[in-house]
């Protein structure tokens, strides 16, 4: 009788046809190092943690959504602030150098620097991501970092 009992060498497969866009992947929620340079990050990550009182993949659903709102008003904000600090450094730049103007030039040029500062983190993970992607492989991608 014990004979008869064998193990099969099959396994279940799970397919999930829901949500499911042929071609596409998925889209992956990645949290960027330079959302960790704002001051509001902290403060929307409780809040969106809080407004959603569900089950844990819920909360984590509504935090993804909420974040990328976030990031979009962030980034657009950002390169808004950009613009303006560039052009008023121009204008300072134009003006006669009175010890009013060096003290908002090095301000105005502090703030640039910040806002610059969180763009390069965001390239820098960016390409950190591309080199674990690809800089393995012996490809023009290597090359090109190679040389």
């Amino acid at each position: 009788m014990l004979e008869d009992i064998g193990f099969s060498d099959h396994f279940p497969l799970l397919i999930e046809t829901e949500n499911a866009v042929l071609g596409r992947r998925p889209y992956r929620f990645h949290f960027k190092a330079w959302w960790t340079l704002e001051e509001s990050c902290e403060a929307e990550i409780r809040k969106l943690w809080e407004e959603s009182s569900s089950s844990f993949l819920n909360r984590m659903v509504n935090l993804t959504k909420g974040l990328k709102v976030w990031v979009g008003k962030i980034r657009h904000n950002r390169n808004r602030e950009v613009n303006r600090f560039n052009k008023r450094l121009k204008e300072l730049n134009c003006e006669e150098r009175l010890e009013e103007n060096l003290g908002e030039i090095v301000e105005v040029k502090l703030h640039l620097n910040v806002k610059i500062d969180k763009e390069e983190r965001y390239w820098e993970q960016r390409a950190c991501a591309n080199w674990l992607q690809m800089g393995d492989k012996n490809t023009a991608f290597f090359h090109k970092y190679a040389s």
